[in-house]
Parts: C-alpha cells; sequence; structure tokens
C-alpha cells in the first residue's frame, strides 16, 4: 500500500492511514469470530456423539492428569492456589477416556472463569468410596459462585451466562450427557461469594 501514492491515496473509500489502524483489528475479529465458530460446531457434534461405543477399561487419575496438563497455561493465568490430589489404589472402570477426560476439561475451564482474581484457589480431588463402589473427581473453585436460579439452568442445552465471551452453552450439557453414559452423576454445589463444588460420581464395575 506504501507504492500506491502515499498516506493521501484512498482504497475503496478509506485513506492508507485509516486502513492501517483499521486492518489489525478487522482480522482479529475474524480470526476470533472463525475461532468461535469452530467452538460451536465441535461442540454440537459431541452434543449428538455417543461415548458408549468406544467404553474401555481407565484409570481416572489418568484421566484427570492428561485434562489439567491440556489447561496447565489456563490454570496458572487464573490461580496461585492450584492443588490436584489422586486418590490411592483407584480401580479402572469401563469408560471413554476422551470423553470423561472432555468432562474434566470444561470442569477445569469453568473454575478457571469463576475466580475473580489469582489468590482464589482451585482443589481437584479423586477418591474410591469401596461401600458405594464408586470412584469420585471433585473440582472447588473459591470463586464468585452461581445463584440459586441459575443452578437449575447450567445443565440446559444452550443456557450460558459466557455468550459474549464466545460461550455456547453446550459445554455442560455434552458434561451431563457423557456422565449419564457411564451410569454417574454431575452435581453442582455453589453459593454466590463462596465459590462452586462440582463432584462427578462414577460407577464401579458392571453397573456402568
Amino acid at each position: 500500500l506504501a507504492d500506491c501514492g502515499g498516506s493521501d491515496s484512498r482504497f475503496g473509500g478509506f485513506s492508507f492511514s485509516d486502513l492501517e489502524q483499521e486492518l489489525p483489528q478487522l482480522f482479529r475479529n475474524n480470526h476470533q469470530a472463525t475461532t468461535n465458530i469452530r467452538r460451536i460446531v465441535e461442540d454440537l457434534k459431541q452434543f449428538t456423539r455417543s461415548e458408549k461405543d468406544r467404553f474401555e477399561p481407565i484409570d481416572v487419575n489418568e484421566v484427570v492428569l492428561a485434562a489439567s496438563r491440556m489447561v496447565a497455561n489456563s490454570l496458572k493465568k487464573a490461580s496461585h492456589s492450584v492443588r490436584i490430589h489422586y486418590g490411592e489404589d483407584l480401580p479402572q472402570l469401563p469408560g471413554s477416556f476422551q470423553g470423561l477426560q472432555q468432562v474434566v476439561i470444561n470442569l477445569l475451564m469453568n473454575a478457571c472463569q469463576a475466580l475473580t482474581e489469582p489468590s482464589q484457589p482451585i482443589e481437584v480431588a479423586t477418591h474410591h468410596d469401596p461401600r458405594t463402589q464408586t470412584v469420585s473427581i471433585r473440582v472447588t473453585d473459591g470463586g464468585r459462585g452461581i445463584d440459586g436460579d441459575l443452578l437449575d439452568k447450567i445443565f440446559d442445552p444452550f443456557f450460558t451466562t459466557k455468550r459474549e465471551e464466545g460461550g455456547t452453552g453446550l459445554g455442560l450439557s455434552v458434561s451431563s450427557r457423557i456422565i449419564k453414559e457411564h451410569g454417574g452423576t454431575l452435581r453442582y454445589d455453589s453459593q454466590p461469594g463462596e465459590g462452586t463444588r462440582v463432584t462427578v460420581l462414577l460407577p464401579v464395575g458392571e453397573s456402568a
């Protein structure tokens, strides 16, 4: 552009200086829009995909480890206090490694987005309860919490409080479906201003 008449030249009604200022932001906006569209398409694909045909014996600790590695940078930026406690002697259970990893990634990212300052903690813990023959994954954050009237809606498809940040409202719907396919439950306990605790309970053995 600099060789096409200098700063007084006009292109499509815009001066060179205007284009120099506007084009970078235009490209950034287009890239963000494309990213959002790709996320929506991927969420829709996951929303309709069944995980049952990919079940195999899996170690939940390995699932949590893989998920935490995937979002390590986000965890580091969001909180100065991230603790992961791996339960001992967890039995393997039948399930989809990729599906459960997606659930844990979603819960960890939600925890990061719930924090208002880096001093607030994020904790993850796995545990085996031999009495109920279940393995649990618990994700706790010290963030802003969730209002009671929203807790009843968080699993609804396309419901989101993060529309402006590119949220599709499918993350928790997909996660809930995946956990149900494993014969488990996904429970949210939250108080505004006091943080949120999410508990995933997965059955061990034939019940899945």
